[in-house]
């Protein structure tokens, strides 16, 4: 059996004359094979199943990794039609809220919105402190202060958890058969859409028209409130915003120290950091990160 791996270092599409699947290996944290803020995925698709998503199936769950359905088709990661992506999306997150999680609950340590965004910034806060490079991070203006400040962030407690995925982005979202598959499901768990739709929007450049279409079908078809649920997005696309600052930074002082290319990382997370931290030019930032 040929053994391809992809993108990510733990996926890898596993390829028999002409049968294909996608073996996954998982990821043991804490007693599970999980990340900690998430369920494990063999759980998730299960859950899934003959739900209204379209999504690969699982095929045979073992002990370190799961073996799903291999989807053959085209991602939409290439110019997404907004109009089209912004219904395959909301279709998805109304499908994910009609979903009964009761199988999944042993795994979920928060109770509501408020308490799951709390577990996203102490989890994040511990991933920060596993770093080599803290130091060189406050030098650059990268410290803790910047997530402990989302804990007194008020957040809409009347909503309701929820299945979410975690990753909606066009390269995960597949069109075979003239249908739409949503796939890697490894971020998914039972949370706040408003992150679910945060976290697309992070990832997608849309217009304010579009984005204010996208909140509107969601809002309307789970019967939020709009207000709040703009609000709530606004908060988690800021501490995305963050998260993804301290993670890139940290990768990109990892290759400089390894004398390995950093350029085309720097260059995302130069985006994230002149947003809160200080507008700086590229090479001004470079130069810092050298001292």
């Amino acid at each position: 059996m040929k053994k391809i791996q992809t993108n990510s270092p733990t996926t890898f599409i596993m390829e028999n004359f002409d049968k294909k699947f996608i073996r996954k290996y998982k990821r043991r944290i804490g007693g599970l094979y999980a990340y900690p803020r998430t369920v494990p995925i063999d759980k998730v698709l299960k859950l899934l199943e003959g739900s209204g998503v379209k999504h690969p199936k699982l095929l045979k769950n073992r002990l370190r990794c799961v073996d799903i359905e291999y989807i053959k088709g085209e991602t939409l990661m290439v110019e997404p039609n907004l109009s089209g992506l912004i219904t395959l999306v909301s279709n998805y997150i109304y499908e994910m809220a009609q979903i009964d999680c009761e199988p999944i609950m042993k795994y979920i340590k928060w109770t509501n919105v408020k308490e799951y965004f709390n577990f996203l910034i102490d989890n994040m806060i511990k991933t920060v402190d596993s770093y080599n490079n803290n130091e060189k991070l406050e030098s650059i203006g990268l410290n803790k202060d910047l997530l402990l400040k989302f804990k007194s962030k008020p957040i809409d407690e009347s909503r309701s958890l929820r299945l979410i995925h975690g990753d909606i982005t066009p390269d995960n979202i597949i069109c075979a058969s003239d249908a739409y598959y949503l796939i890697d499901w490894e971020l998914a768990t039972y949370g706040d859409v408003a992150y679910d739709i945060a976290s697309h929007l992070v990832a997608v450049e849309y217009t304010d028209a579009a984005k204010n279409d996208l909140i509107d079908r969601v809002s309307i078809s789970l019967y939020e409130n709009k207000e709040g649920l703009v609000k709530d997005i606004e908060t988690y696309i800021e501490f995305e915003n963050t998260r993804r600052c301290f993670s890139i930074m940290n990768r990109v002082i990892d290759l400089i120290k390894k004398g390995k290319p950093f350029d085309n990382i720097l260059d995302d997370g130069l985006k994230y950091y002149n947003m809160f931290v200080e507008n700086v030019s590229k090479e001004e930032l470079v130069e810092k990160l050298k001292k």
